[in-house]
């Protein structure tokens, strides 16, 4: 409380942006040790390096989960199935290698 009174709000509004600060902390590492970042992102990149290197097998899972270099048994896919519109905006950032690509869309 201030001088006459009142709750000191500049107090209040630091500790519940400290709060929220540490709870998004901790969400953010118990999200990375369930997945590595940018792993949803790798079949969404590996659709569009195809859709600019090899155009007619966007759509075939085993080229496109192979593309993505995970050491995954053979009857593990993880395909591209996005409609083609969204290779609009996918095959800009496949011709960037996947690290930078990724950077790029967590920036944009």
């Amino acid at each position: 409380m201030t001088k006459a009174g009142q709750p000191n709000y500049r107090t209040l509004l630091i500790v519940l942006l400290a709060a929220l600060a540490a709870v998004s902390g901790l969400t953010i590492v118990h999200d990375l040790s369930a997945q590595p970042a940018g792993l949803d992102f790798l079949a969404l990149w590996a659709g569009g390096r195809t859709a600019l290197t090899e155009p007619g097998r966007i759509y075939d899972f085993a080229h496109v989960t192979a593309l993505q270099g995970l050491p995954l048994p053979p009857q593990v896919l993880r395909p591209y199935v996005n409609p083609p519109s969204a290779l609009l905006l996918l095959a800009p950032l496949a011709r960037l290698p996947f690290g930078a690509a990724y950077a790029v869309l967590m920036l944009a």
